[in-house]
């Protein structure tokens, strides 16, 4: 091949040769590049994740509820009746209240398994004490603690006590727990 004699030759010469030697390197080349990068890039997104995650900081309802798509009202509530964990912030005052937080271990809890079950033992045993007003509310309470430890019912052991299902007050009625014998 004789050398190029100007520049609009040595121009061609060098697209032939790219058209000839690229799918080639492409072939070749490009595989490697990411076959190097992707699992990097991965790892590094992986890292900050867990990074994120992991750090003991707290979530406000707002930021939940963007997350989860509810209202911001709705996290509230869930906070309130005890069915997701959080506390009051000191430092910042809304209003008249003090503002909640969620920690992050419990806004991962939450991702992964869901709300905690709708009634606490008070509450399911002040809804049976309407049923079976001869009962006092504290042999109630201490009646469906042990429905619970014993897997009578179904509940779950949260941080704050047994949750039990909205479900479990028709069971208890229908399979007989609560009897004369019971409150003794």
């Amino acid at each position: 091949m004789m050398p190029p004699k100007d520049r609009r030759e040595l121009s061609r010469v060098l697209e032939e040769i790219i058209e000839q030697m690229l799918p080639g390197i492409l072939d070749v080349v490009i595989p490697k590049i990411l076959e190097q990068s992707i699992p990097g890039i991965l790892d590094r997104h992986a890292e900050r994740r867990n990074m994120f995650e992991t750090q003991a900081g707290f979530l406000t309802p707002a930021e939940i509820a963007k997350k989860t798509g509810k209202s911001r009202a709705q996290v509230h509530f869930w906070l309130r009746e005890g069915r997701l964990i959080g506390e009051h912030r000191d430092d910042v005052v809304c209003g008249a209240h003090t503002e909640w937080r969620v920690s992050h271990a419990e806004w991962l809890r939450f991702r992964d398994e869901g709300l905690y079950p709708r009634y606490s033992v008070e509450s399911f045993a002040t809804k049976l004490q309407k049923i079976k007003k001869d009962i006092s509310l504290n042999a109630l309470c201490a009646m469906v603690e042990s429905w619970c430890k014993k897997g009578l019912i179904r509940a779950k052991k949260c941080p704050h006590g047994w949750r039990i299902l909205g479900s479990e007050l028709k069971r208890c009625l229908d399979r007989g727990l609560l009897t004369d014998n019971d409150a003794a």
